[in-house]
């Protein structure tokens, strides 16, 4: 959920380097996705580098 009042753009970086755009999100919009492996990804936006989430992501 964007919850600021600006647009992001969200990518998901995989451990083996792989990268997927999510494209721009909108304040108040909802976006969700699949990750396609297991490990550690990372979620930033490419507006905003400094915006930047890790998740350790363990599949079952």
């Amino acid at each position: 959920m964007n919850a600021a009042d600006i647009a992001h753009s969200i990518y998901v970086t995989y451990e083996d380097g792989k990268i997927v755009s999510l494209d721009t999100q909108l304040p108040g919009t909802e976006k969700s996705f699949v990750l396609e492996a297991g490990g550690t990804v990372v979620l930033r936006c490419w507006i905003h580098p400094v915006i930047r989430q890790e998740l350790q992501v363990t599949l079952s």
